[in-house]
């Protein structure tokens, strides 16, 4: 769904689509939502202002790689164990389980984009103008993923349903101001971009996991569960440049 509109003094557009991706494994699919709206607005005939918003919100369930890793002679189905007719087959290790009795591999998102700018027609030298620019990202992103015992691997010290949960949290903020010049001289056009611009990224990162954890299905766990670690960190980086 699109919508655009303007007149002489500026011009706005506005878009949202829904997205559902099905996989060929059972289980496997990818749910994206979008917005997104730009905007531009001359003030006067020396100011221009815009501004630009983008917002994502996306779920995917089970493992989009599985197919491409599969190699042409591992069976994709068992149909001979009633339990997992329909599913994927439990002795194939590198085949993503689909069936949520046996494995739950989940990720969703949230990401947000925006950004504003201006630009100054600096008057007393002909083309020559300023410009400057502020955009955000901030994006959260939550994983999931439980396994039963079946899909591991059988030695004692792996053997026993296990689970990883993390979310990871980051922003990044990018400011902007540079000078841009154009003008033509008979047959000459000359151009010229001089500035600077500054950088921050921070984040932030939680991890727990655990063994032969209690969940809704038998076949994950039952047992009292061990937490194998649960930690969380920070993140940060500056940066800043000339052009």
């Amino acid at each position: 769904l699109s919508l655009s509109t303007g007149n002489q003094n500026g011009k706005t557009y506005m878009n949202a689509n829904f997205r559902k991706s099905l996989g060929n494994l059972l289980g496997n699919d990818d749910n994206e939502i979008n917005f997104r709206i730009n905007s531009d607005y001359k003030v006067n005939k020396l100011v221009t202002v815009g501004a630009q918003l983008h917002i994502s919100r996306g779920e995917r369930n089970g493992d989009g790689n599985s197919t491409v890793r599969l190699a042409p002679w591992q069976p994709l189905y068992n149909s001979t164990d009633p339990e997992r007719t329909g599913y994927w087959n439990p002795h194939n290790k590198i085949l993503t389980a689909v069936n949520p009795k046996y494995r739950q591999l989940r990720n969703d998102y949230l990401r947000f984009l925006g950004g504003i700018n201006v630009e100054i027609k600096l008057p007393f030298v002909e083309g020559l103008s300023l410009r400057s620019e502020y955009n955000v990202n901030i994006g959260v992103n939550n994983s999931t993923d439980w396994q039963s015992a079946l899909v591991n691997p059988v030695t004692a010290s792996e053997a026993g349903s296990k689970a990883t949960e993390q979310t990871i949290t980051g922003q990044t903020n990018h400011v902007n101001a540079y000078f841009k010049y154009n003008n033509t001289f008979g047959k000459h056009v000359i151009t010229g971009v001089a500035g600077v611009e500054s950088e921050r990224n921070n984040g932030y990162v939680r991890i727990a996991s655990g063994k032969n954890l209690t969940t809704e299905y038998a076949q994950l766990g039952t047992t009292p569960g061990v937490l194998i670690q649960a930690q969380g960190y920070s993140t940060e980086g500056y940066l800043f440049s000339a052009f």
